[in-house]
């Protein structure tokens, strides 16, 4: 975890920071890399259950390393996802609806 310059636009400029979002129940990591912002989602958002995909299998065992130092197994899913060539499916826990 080399990646110092994502780091501090992650937790010093605060990239992923929404205003007017105050406590999430769900939020979705897709293409988590490394796993910084998916541990800002965590720190910022302590009730919110997270799901972090990542497909390259380096940045995938980054991400389970982050989550296990700041012991955030029982709230934080890290899922090695497949690579775009391949689909990926998730049912939201939800009432939410698509149109076509």
């Amino acid at each position: 975890m080399r990646d110092y310059g994502t780091a501090y636009d992650v937790f010093v400029h605060q990239l992923y920071r929404i205003d007017g979002i105050t406590s999430p129940r769900t939020i979705v990591d897709l293409g988590a890399n490394v796993g910084y912002a998916t541990l800002y989602f965590a720190l910022r958002y302590p009730e919110a259950k997270i799901y972090a995909f990542e497909p390259h299998p380096e940045h995938f065992e980054q991400v389970r390393q982050l989550i296990s130092l700041n012991r955030f197994e029982t709230r934080v899913t890290a899922m090695n996802a497949p690579s775009a060539r391949h689909r990926l499916c998730y049912t939201c826990p939800t009432r939410v609806r698509a149109r076509r």
